[in-house]
């Protein structure tokens, strides 16, 4: 007995139809910030062309290739990876289409908070906007606590290293009348570290003004405490803004 076996191809599902990203993803970027911005590349970016530099204001645009897959499989646009830069600061996003029309979206940023990125829903077929702004959380304490230490005193002032945390520079003497420039170090994930110092008359190691200042890890807050003895008084604010220069004048009692 002979038998035939008809076989017969199952029709396709519909895939998404992808529009203007069908051949590759299509951005609109936003500049948002104060600086002029240039692109950054990796090896997952998947980018034909992209506007360079971006100025200050200015909005550019960006245009990803075709994913590599059979039209059969996955008639669309190649996963991108989109990035820019200012200086050593640089916010990212990722975008990933599925055959039917699931987007997964990504964004990353520097952890000193420098500069965000806003990368908003968007159908898979309409251009994909990525905003890039410069909230500038803690200025210029990003890497580190910024002092302007102001000594009105009738004597120098010396550092006190044995009771020091998280201080990368400072002047070892400040003299009476003169003003001198300390500077922090850099929290690992982003921001100043905790800092605390101190100076101190040059005969007397009693006659001496500390301060310390820590801040909350999104700069919503920080707080600087002191602390002084003997003829040595110190001048702060306690609430202080996260994004400005930390100023302490170190009077006589």
């Amino acid at each position: 007995m002979t038998t035939m076996m008809n076989a017969r191809r199952e029709a396709q599902q519909a895939q998404f139809d992808w529009g203007c990203n069908r051949d590759g993803w299509e951005f609109e970027i936003h500049n948002e910030t104060s600086v002029d911005l240039v692109p950054l590349y990796f090896g997952s970016s998947n980018l034909d062309r992209v506007d360079s530099p971006i100025k200050a204001g200015d909005i550019g645009y960006a245009k990803g290739i075709k994913s590599p897959l059979p039209p059969f499989l996955f008639d669309g646009p190649a996963d991108a990876d989109l990035a820019f830069r200012y200086e050593s600061t640089s916010a990212r996003i990722f975008i990933q289409g599925s055959a039917d029309g699931t987007i997964t979206r990504q964004t990353a940023q520097d952890n000193d908070q420098r500069m965000s990125v806003q990368f908003p829903h968007a159908p898979g077929d309409r251009r994909q906007i990525v905003v890039f702004r410069w909230p500038d959380l803690w200025g210029p304490n990003y890497n580190g606590w910024e002092f302007e230490l102001t000594n009105t005193t009738g004597h120098d002032l010396i550092y006190v290293p044995d009771i020091t945390t998280n201080v990368a520079s400072c002047p070892a003497r400040i003299a009476s009348g003169a003003t001198g420039f300390l500077k922090g170090k850099r929290r690992t994930n982003g921001g100043p570290a905790n800092c605390n110092f101190a100076y101190r008359h040059p005969d007397h190691a009693f006659d001496s003004g500390g301060i310390a200042i820590a801040a909350t890890s999104d700069a919503s807050r920080a707080r600087i405490t002191g602390n002084a003895s003997g003829t040595t008084d110190i001048v702060y604010t306690a609430d202080t803004a996260a994004n400005v220069v930390q100023r302490v004048t170190y009077m006589q009692r």
